[in-house]
């Protein structure tokens, strides 16, 4: 595994096919000038910035798009700096997408002017379809587009983010000078894709793509599946859904991915206000959780409740290899963490096993002299604010003796965890012992840098125990599953 990213293959337990074979069943659509567009032209572009067609024009500028934008505006020659151009029409060379900042009155019209101009993929950002008892309007847009050749995200939708392109509908931020970005995002909701692009950013994850899919009236959340299972860069697919479309389709073909990439899926709509609520927000139909739930897990999708137990799985899934097992080593160079970490993997349905007889003599006579004689010996291990000196081998020491008896680390260090000798050691430790180290420092506010950099390189980081435990417990129920394969 490099430093940077983590392979198909190491995500594997137990060896698992990584050939592409598997993709003629999955029949992904071929959507890169929707995530890489060479030109876009934003239609409703403005010199209002409180607007969105303003709004949208400022961040392409500001965030550095790769292509060519052309700004669409009747009255005005020019916005921010950019020639603008009366109609699509006006437009010289080939257009590969279009975003919509209009009025739902003229989205037909100027859908007809796309399908004229010869463009293929379209967002259509603004709403007042079926979200809001208009299925109608919809319908014709649908009809109009595919007798078209034109392929469209939304409508009531943000739109899509592409790190590679440096393109976001989204108030999310593509990041620069990162490589090997290895997640994607689909959700159904625009405020909770931005969120996950910007706390995802904050932890690690290198996010490549991003959608929001609105009514999905057109492209479905199994087109985007589908596309990204296909595409060799996404290792990892979260996603935020509140109703389920295409059912037995879905299910089928996340069974198909979930055995090379993971998928990950934060359901909502758990309760009769949540239902009620999705409803009014995309015109989906949210379902019984509790029939979602048994089969999303049999399918092997890792499900998560909320925003942040979404971002903790996927930057668990950072960790080379997954945990075989419940039994839990936890390491900690102070007592109150070791407590902490113990009730809350015991809370979560791991196993805190007591370290054999053997093995802890091994650690007693090993922090001889260098550890009180009460520095914890049975699981939790504690070393008890060990010299800076001894800190390393001491740590060393401990993972070696400990590794045949647990199935993964938990640790809690104080130590400075900019110092790269430490990072080295848990990377050599974790590979050599072919077992995951899961990290969670103290007073984390203060180590967001830290945490970021440790789950980049495969040793997941995070906000606190609780966290951690709940995460390890998923990733152990996603192993178990691929096992049964």
């Amino acid at each position: 595994m490099s430093d940077s990213a983590i392979s198909l293959s190491s995500l594997s337990i137990s060896g698992r096919d990584v050939s592409t074979d598997w993709l003629k069943d999955v029949k992904p659509l071929d959507l890169d000038l929707l995530f890489n567009p060479r030109t876009v032209a934003l239609i409703g572009a403005s010199k209002d910035i409180k607007k969105s067609g303003g709004d949208f024009l400022k961040r392409m500028l500001e965030r550095g798009y790769k292509g060519t934008i052309y700004p669409i505006n009747l009255r005005e020659t020019e916005i921010l700096g950019v020639k603008t151009y009366p109609n699509v029409q006006s437009v010289p060379g080939q257009i590969d997408l279009a975003i919509f900042c209009i009025p739902v009155a003229l989205v037909i019209k100027t859908m007809e002017e796309c399908i004229a101009k010869g463009i293929k993929y379209v967002v259509v950002h603004t709403s007042g379809f079926n979200e809001v008892g208009n299925p109608v309007l919809e319908a014709e847009l649908v009809h109009l587009a595919r007798t078209g050749g034109v392929r469209f995200v939304g409508p009531n939708c943000m739109g899509v983010f592409s790190n590679e392109a440096r393109l976001s509908c989204m108030d999310a931020v593509p990041e620069s000078n990162v490589e090997n970005e290895d997640v994607a995002f689909i959700g159904q909701s625009g405020t909770l894709c931005d969120s996950y692009i910007s706390h995802g950013q904050e932890r690690g994850l290198k996010i490549n793509k991003a959608v929001s899919l609105g009514n999905e009236a057109d492209l479905k959340f199994t087109d985007y599946l589908a596309y990204f299972a296909a595409d060799p860069r996404i290792k990892i697919i979260s996603a935020y859904i509140e109703g389920v479309r295409e059912g037995k389709k879905f299910l089928d073909l996340v069974q198909k991915i979930n055995r090379r990439k993971p998928v990950l899926v934060w359901k909502a709509g758990r309760t009769s206000a949540g239902t009620r609520a999705t409803l009014s927000h995309t015109g989906s139909i949210a379902g019984s959780h509790q029939i979602n739930e048994a089969a999303f897990r049999q399918a092997g999708i890792i499900t998560a409740n909320s925003l942040e137990s979404l971002v903790d799985l996927t930057a668990g899934l950072y960790a080379p290899v997954l945990p075989k097992g419940p039994k839990v080593g936890i390491l900690v160079d102070t007592g109150g963490g070791a407590v902490a970490a113990a009730d809350a993997c015991e809370s979560a349905g791991l196993e805190v096993a007591r370290l054999s007889t053997k093995v802890q003599e091994e650690l007693r006579k090993g922090f001889q002299g260098k550890l009180p004689p009460f520095a914890g010996i049975t699981n939790p291990v504690d070393l008890v604010s060990p010299k800076d000196e001894d800190r390393i081998n001491l740590y060393d020491f401990s993972l070696e003796l400990m590794a045949p008896e647990v199935d993964y680390f938990m640790i809690l260090s104080f130590h400075e965890l900019s110092d790269p000798n430490f990072m080295a050691l848990l990377k050599k430790a974790r590979d050599r012992l072919k077992k995951p180290i899961f990290m969670v420092p103290p007073i984390p506010i203060r180590k967001i840098e830290q945490i970021k950099n440790y789950t980049r390189r495969g040793i997941p980081s995070f906000y606190n125990v609780d966290r951690a435990a709940l995460t390890i417990h998923r990733l152990i129920d996603y192993a178990r599953w691929l096992e049964s394969r």
